[in-house]
């Protein structure tokens, strides 16, 4: 139901509030960042989890990976793309585009980062 009212499409995370929100959705959002700090965003092929900001990976400090370089910023913006048709890590992508996650790639499928 929160899905559908309030995000419709959007992350948790970059959603805008309302004036027509509940006081509860409202509180949420008001307390958005503190709740960053201990979440980790569940990634599957139809996730619209931002890789550079959102909180994705599980075993790093804050859960945000680094990129290999400010350029490959601008390539790929969503964590889905980084996941082939057959729903596994495309293991050339985050070698091109992540400096710590391709050696631990491995972990990512362990840890069941919803793929």
């Amino acid at each position: 139901m929160v899905k559908a009212k309030y995000l419709k499409g959007r992350s948790f995370l970059s959603v805008q509030g309302r004036k027509s929100d509940s006081w509860l959705w409202r509180a949420v959002l008001k307390h958005r960042d503190l709740i960053k700090l201990g979440a980790c965003l569940s990634v599957g092929p139809n996730s619209c989890i931002n890789a550079w900001e959102d909180p994705w990976v599980p075993f790093l400090d804050g859960f945000v990976p680094n990129p290999l370089n400010r350029e490959v910023m601008e390539q790929i913006w969503l964590v889905r793309d980084f996941i082939t048709p057959s729903g596994e890590w495309n293991s050339e992508l985050l070698k091109r585009y992540f400096d710590n996650i391709s050696t631990r790639e491995r972990k990512l499928e362990e840890r069941g980062s919803g793929l």
